[in-house]
C-alpha cells in the first residue's frame, strides 16, 4: 500500500525521500523538474490533483502570463507603427523598437507600449505641429505690430522667425518670445535707436571741438566717427573724434606732439632719409633729429644710405613723412616688408619692398611734400615764440644730484641703461673699485703692502682667493728654516734644500731612489 502512494507520488512528478508520513503530512520530496526539496501533502497531491512542486507551479503560472502579456503588447506594437528589433524582454524592462513612420530607434519600457505609449519622436513633433498651426495667426498679428513681415512659416515661440523689417528693410530673425518680452523684432533699428539715444546733441558737441582747438568743416555724426576740422593753432586739416576729445586727448595730433616729451624736436634741425638694404631687400623713409643717431643706428645693422635731406625745423619732415606713407601705403598698396624682429632699432613700419617703386621716384615725391607751399606752419613759428627742445637727459639721481648725461632709452642715459638691461639695476657695475693702492691682506699680524693687482689684492692673496676662496690658505705647510750649513758630516757647503747642499741633496734622492 505505500509503496502504491510512492508510484502516484512519483507519476505527479515528485520523488518521496522519506517514508510515508499520512495523507494530510508534508511528505519531504523531490522535484523531479527542478530538483529542489519540497515538502507536498499525498491528499494535496493526489487526492485533490495539484501540483507536487510549488517552485515549478509559480513558473508555470507566470510564463502562461508572460505569453498573454507578449501577444498583447506585440498586437500593441504594431497598432502603434513600431517593429520590436529585439525579442519581448518582459513587462517592466526596455523594448529595443523601431519607428516605421519616421524610422528614429527608441527604447521603451514595454508595459507603457501596452498602455498605448507611441514613438515619443512622433508624438512630440505632432504635438508641436498642432500647437503652432493654433498659435500661428496669434504670432503672425503679434509680428506684424512689432513692424516686422515674416518671410517663412511660424517656427516655434523660441525660435528665430525669418522676417523683414518695415522700418529699414532689412532681414531679421528675432524670436517671439522676445517680442513679447518687450524686446525690438530688428536688430538694426534698435541698434541705431540706442546710438541715437546715447548721441550727444549738436551743441554740446560744437562746444566740445571749440574747447578742444579744433572748427568743424562736416556735421557731427556721432562720438565715434571722426570729423573734417580745422586745428585753430596750426591750421592743419585734422579729423578728431568727440569720444577722444571726452577722454582729454588732443584734437590736433601734430600739435600735441610738438608740445610732447619726445626725443624729436620740432622746432630744431631735423633730417629725412632714405635707406636700402639688399639682405633684407627693403627700402625705408624716415626722419631723425639732426643731432641724435637714429641714421647711424640704422647703418650700424646693414642699411645703406641712399639720400638725405636737412631741414631747419623738424616739423617739416614729419609732415613730408605722413604725405609720402600715406602716398605708399593708400595710393600705391604697398605694406612694410620687414617684421619687428628683424629690425631691433625700430622703424620697420616705415618700409617697403625693393623693386615695387623706383628709390628715384621715392625721392622726388619726397622733395615735394617737404617744399610743398599747403604744408601748415605751427603758431609758435608764426608767433616767433618757438624755442628748441631741451635735450632729455638721465632721469637716475645719484647721491641727491641727477645723472647730466643724454637720455637714451627706458628713461636712462646709454651708461645707465646697459647696466639696467645686464644686471637688472642701472647703477650695477662689472668691477669694484678699490681705493687702497697696496694689498691690505694680514697675515701673522703683518700687513702684505705689496702693489694691488686685482680685487685689491696683490697677484699671490689674489690667486689664492681665485683658487680657493681663501687669500690667506697655504697648500703647503710653512718651511722650517734653514741651517747655516749642510747638515752631512763633514761639509760647509750652503743649504740647498731639506738641510743638505745640492751635492749631499741629489745624493739622497738617488740613495732613497734605490731603495
Amino acid at each position: 500500500m505505500s509503496q502504491n502512494r510512492v508510484d502516484e507520488m512519483k507519476s505527479r512528478g515528485v520523488t518521496p525521500l522519506v517514508p510515508y508520513p499520512g495523507a494530510n503530512t508534508k511528505w519531504e520530496c523531490e522535484c523531479q523538474r527542478c530538483e529542489s526539496i519540497v515538502y507536498p501533502r499525498y491528499s494535496t497531491v493526489v487526492s485533490a490533483g495539484k501540483g507536487g512542486c510549488n517552485i515549478c507551479a509559480k513558473k508555470d503560472a507566470a510564463a502562461l502570463r508572460q505569453k498573454a502579456t507578449e501577444k498583447l503588447a506585440l498586437q500593441q506594437a504594431d497598432r502603434l507603427g513600431l517593429k520590436p528589433l529585439i525579442k519581448y524582454p518582459g513587462a517592466h524592462k526596455l523594448w529595443r523598437l523601431e519607428c516605421k513612420k519616421c524610422g528614429e530607434i527608441t527604447e521603451k519600457m514595454a508595459h507603457g507600449v501596452t498602455q498605448g505609449k507611441g514613438c515619443r519622436f512622433c508624438q512630440a513633433g505632432a504635438g508641436g505641429r498642432a500647437k503652432r498651426e493654433s498659435n500661428s495667426e496669434g504670432a503672425i498679428k503679434t509680428l506684424i505690430e512689432a513692424g516686422l513681415t515674416p518671410i517663412a512659416q511660424y517656427p516655434g515661440t523660441h525660435k528665430p522667425w525669418l522676417s523683414i523689417c518695415q522700418s529699414c528693410g532689412q532681414i531679421a530673425s528675432p524670436r517671439l518670445s522676445g517680442i513679447k518680452a518687450g524686446q525690438g523684432g530688428c536688430r538694426n533699428c534698435g541698434n541705431a535707436k540706442k546710438g541715437q539715444s546715447r548721441r550727444i546733441p549738436d551743441t554740446v558737441a560744437l562746444e566740445l571741438f571749440y574747447s578742444a582747438g579744433a572748427k568743424p568743416l562736416a556735421p557731427y555724426m556721432n562720438a565715434n566717427t571722426p570729423v573734417e576740422c580745422i586745428c585753430l593753432k596750426c591750421g592743419s586739416v585734422i579729423h578728431p573724434r568727440i569720444a577722444f576729445i571726452k577722454k582729454g586727448h588732443s584734437a590736433c595730433r601734430r600739435c600735441a606732439l610738438v608740445s610732447a616729451d619726445s626725443a624729436f624736436d620740432y622746432f630744431g634741425p631735423a633730417t629725412f632719409y632714405l635707406i636700402r638694404n639688399k639682405s633684407l631687400g627693403a627700402l625705408k623713409v624716415g626722419i631723425a633729429g639732426a643731432e641724435t643717431k637714429r641714421l647711424s643706428a640704422h647703418v650700424q645693422k646693414g642699411w645703406e644710405v641712399l639720400e638725405t635731406l636737412n631741414t631747419e625745423y623738424g616739423y617739416q619732415v614729419w609732415y613730408a613723412e605722413g604725405k609720402v606713407l600715406a602716398w605708399l601705403r593708400s595710393e600705391l598698396r604697398l605694406e612694410a616688408c620687414v617684421a619687428d624682429s628683424d629690425m631691433p632699432q625700430g622703424g620697420f613700419t616705415e618700409t617697403f619692398a625693393i623693386g615695387t617703386v623706383s628709390p628715384k621716384i621715392v625721392w622726388e615725391r619726397v622733395l615735394r611734400e617737404v617744399s610743398s607751399p599747403d604744408m601748415p606752419v605751427p603758431q609758435p613759428i608764426l608767433d616767433g615764440t618757438a624755442q628748441r627742445k631741451a635735450r632729455r637727459t638721465c632721469t637716475l639721481v645719484i647721491g641727491g644730484a641727477p645723472c647730466t648725461n643724454t637720455y637714451n632709452s627706458n628713461g636712462y642715459c646709454l651708461k645707465h641703461q646697459r647696466a639696467w638691461r645686464l644686471y637688472g639695476d642701472p647703477l650695477a657695475t662689472r668691477r669694484e673699485h678699490h681705493l687702497n693702492s697696496v694689498c691690505q691682506v694680514e697675515s701673522d699680524a703683518q700687513v702684505c703692502g705689496k702693489p694691488i693687482d686685482r680685487k685689491g689684492m696683490c697677484s699671490v692673496h689674489y690667486y689664492r682667493n681665485y683658487m680657493y676662496g681663501d687669500p690667506l690658505i697655504l697648500k703647503r705647510g710653512t718651511p722650517r728654516p734653514l741651517p747655516k750649513k749642510c747638515i752631512a758630516q763633514p761639509c760647509d757647503q750652503a743649504p740647498y734644500a731639506k738641510g743638505f747642499c745640492k751635492t749631499h741633496y741629489s745624493a739622497n734622492r738617488r740613495t732613497k731612489a734605490k731603495v
